[in-house]
């Protein structure tokens, strides 16, 4: 057989969708070496959220690592309706894997369920339960990050009252949440206040939707300022939101700078991200979430290197706290890849 080598970018057009089987490797198109294209669809909600931008980046920079692959992407632009129609296009090509990002699973799900005569594997980028042997689960839950951002805060009031002198930590806490209708992360606030209260001296007392980019954080800020005089934490949504809620407060109140803690969500080790804001100065500390693509790709090589492989129904992979020498140290060494296993 004559070998190809094609890599073909595509970035496919709002289309419709549909469901699969349950082998884990390609049809007759794949095979362990290459040497047949193998094709994959990207289903995204929007990629305007600044995480999932960079999740597209790197998956797109995998999967060019590889010869002889398609590459279709769709992006639904927050629409349900839009994403139900791009997930029938995307079932109609046969592609060998799905990468689906819901904007609303509940809206995919009967196409989902329905039996399929593509050998096709479907990863799924959502926490949920499924017995569909043609789906991989890929997911850090919402609530496990607003954990981890609740017991970072905790830990730093309690070195700051150890300072101090103090033997409770105390402090009070502004969240600047995602409004809608862009990306919202219910499940962030859920997890922190779970974490958070059983410190009774912990308190939140202010939460503020902000637009995705940051755009309207200073406003929310003079808001807080207003209404609460001073606090001594920002939890914000990602790490946009947290640079701008920092440059407001520098801007607004500047005796205030270095001594209020400015949290953010997301961690991208990647230009511009969450890490190099921390060695920047432009916040203090981010919760790293994992970006599972590569996760997912990993899985995905090694369904083609061997079809006997049977991934598991559910990968979950955990957040991580990146203060200023965490930063610096995971610049030097990353963060270890998850196991496939």
């Amino acid at each position: 057989m004559k070998k190809i080598h094609r890599r073909t970018f595509t970035r496919a057009g709002l289309g419709m969708m549909i469901p699969l089987g349950i082998s884990c490797g390609p049809g007759e198109r794949g095979s362990a070496n290459g040497d047949v294209t193998v094709k994959i669809a990207v289903l995204f909600d929007s990629r305007r959220d600044p995480f999932r931008n960079s999740q597209s980046y790197l998956l797109q920079k995998l999967v060019q690592s590889r010869a002889a692959t398609e590459f279709l992407i769709w992006d639904a632009g927050g629409d349900e309706q839009v994403q139900t129609k791009n997930l029938a296009a995307a079932l109609a090509v046969s592609p060998d894997f799905i990468f689906l990002f819901p904007v609303n699973l509940a809206a995919l799900t009967p196409m989902l369920l329905q039996p399929g005569k593509s050998a096709s594997r479907i990863f799924i980028f959502a926490d949920l339960e499924s017995k569909n042997p043609s789906h991989t689960i890929m997911v850090c839950p919402d609530t496990e990050i607003g954990r981890v951002a609740g017991e970072f805060v905790i830990r730093s009031l309690q070195l700051k009252a150890a300072e101090e002198g103090q033997t409770v930590p105390a402090g009070r806490i502004v969240e600047l949440t995602i409004a809608p209708p862009d990306t919202s992360h219910g499940g962030y606030s859920e997890g922190f206040i779970k974490s958070i209260s059983n410190q009774s001296g912990i308190t939140l007392v202010h939460q503020a939707p902000c637009k995705m980019l940051g755009e309207d954080v200073a406003d929310r800020l003079k808001e807080a300022l207003r209404l609460q005089g001073s606090f001594d934490v920002i939890f914000a949504h990602n790490d946009l939101i947290a640079a701008a809620a920092s440059k407001a407060i520098a801007v607004a109140q500047p005796e205030l700078v270095g001594r209020i803690l400015v949290l953010g969500v997301d961690g991208n080790l990647g230009k511009g991200g969450g890490k190099e804001k921390i060695i920047n100065g432009e916040i203090d500390a981010t919760i790293y979430r994992p970006p599972l693509v590569d996760l997912a790709w990993s899985i995905a090589e090694k369904c083609l290197a061997d079809p006997r492989f049977i991934p598991k129904s559910r990968y979950e992979v955990k957040p991580v706290a990146l203060n200023f020498e965490a930063a610096i140290e995971v610049s030097k060494t990353g963060i270890p890849a998850p196991s496939v296993e």
